[in-house]
């Protein structure tokens, strides 16, 4: 003889009645559409900046290329192009959760903004440059500041492209060699001169890689066939990555 179990299941109307009643759970907001990527602008505008710098201190803005002279020419490409430009494209990449790019854009951003503050004459600077020494060293350690952080993006960046790690090692030789410049530049003018002028060269070189890395990522939309190769390495890592799971 068998017991049957007890029904616990609830009828189809109580069913009804209590859903009718109880709070539904709200459904999830639909996530929002991803926005249009800031990085073809910060890199097109950090190019035409250092391009314009470094022709300068390459001798085109002064003939003998002089270590301590202020290039005031391109104070408004500093500020608004090179610098609120740049660092507005940063803060765009931060909505992308991009944290790569909005750092480096922010950074150089702010970088171009507190190189055009060594060109006011408001802020005082001027006075110092009686003391060649002085403010040499000071210019000294801000290149070298940022000849450091560039080097830290080079190895961060080593799963981005190589367009853009040529980019960041060619733009950090040349800041160190801006830096050299005016450590040297209180003791050896003239070796000093040829420094300075292979820093703007070479900042040249990297405004070039910049442009090329900032029409590539321009020329990745819709808008265009056109299409630039920069020897993507996100690709190439993950690829490896899957190969050596496939090996284990």
């Amino acid at each position: 003889m068998s017991v049957s179990e007890p029904n616990h299941e609830q009828p189809e109307e109580s069913q009804t009645f209590l859903s009718n009643i109880l709070p539904r759970k709200a459904s999830p907001p639909p996530a929002p559409p991803p926005g249009p990527s800031s990085s073809p602008l910060g890199l097109i505008s950090l190019s035409i900046t250092t391009f314009a710098f470094g022709l300068y201190h390459a001798g085109a803005g002064s003939p003998d290329s002089n270590p301590l002279n202020t290039p005031s020419e391109i104070f408004g490409l500093a500020v608004f192009y090179g610098g609120a430009a740049q660092f507005l494209a940063g803060v765009m990449e931060f909505r992308l959760t991009n944290t790569y790019a909005s750092t480096v854009h922010c950074s150089y951003g702010a970088y171009w903004l507190a190189y055009s503050m060594l060109l006011l004459p408001s802020t005082g600077i001027d006075t110092y440059r009686a003391d060649i020494k002085d403010i040499a060293t000071a210019e000294g350690i801000f290149f070298l500041l940022w000849c450091l952080l560039s080097a830290v993006f080079l190895l961060a960046g080593l799963r981005t492209s190589l367009a853009l790690l040529a980019t960041l090692a060619i733009w950090s030789f040349s800041l160190f060699l801006l830096s050299v410049a005016r450590f040297i530049a209180a003791h050896h003018t003239s070796a000093a001169q040829s420094v300075n002028k292979a820093g703007g060269v070479f900042a040249v070189f990297a405004a070039a890689a910049a442009f090329y890395v900032g029409a590539a990522a321009l020329m990745g939309t819709t808008n265009t066939s056109v299409k630039l190769p920069v020897g993507d390495l996100s690709a190439k890592a993950s690829s490896d990555r899957k190969s050596q799971k496939s090996t284990v």
